[in-house]
């Protein structure tokens, strides 16, 4: 609470869902900056750029998966900094976490 016990944000705003309506509008706000800045750049903390991300995603088109006796897809030679043998997972993941907008966008959007 602010001086005089007055509250900082008053409490009708909170129960109306002003202030959770007014989060998501932020949080919209960061996505579509996010989205329109992010393309080709590094993100703070992440070492390669959305651009260079998607063209290595483009290069697994042309290296082969093998399934193995449990049905998991397992990376058939090397590639890049994978290491043959490296379930497809685990290579998904990584695209997820390093590009922008994540594995999805990159499937959808990069073939």
């Amino acid at each position: 609470m602010a001086e005089n016990n007055m509250p900082l944000i008053d409490e009708r705003f909170i129960r109306s869902g002003g202030l959770f309506d007014m989060m998501n509008d932020i949080a919209d706000v960061n996505d579509r900056k996010k989205k329109r800045d992010g393309a080709n750049q590094k993100e703070p903390g992440k070492p390669y750029s959305d651009s260079f991300l998607e063209e290595k995603w483009k290069g697994l088109t042309d290296i082969p998966f093998d399934e193995d006796e449990y049905g998991d897809l397992l990376i058939g030679k090397d590639y890049w900094i994978f290491d043959k043998g490296l379930d497809r997972d685990f290579i998904w993941h990584f695209f997820d976490e390093n590009h922008s907008r994540g594995v999805v966008w990159l499937i959808e959007n990069c073939k």
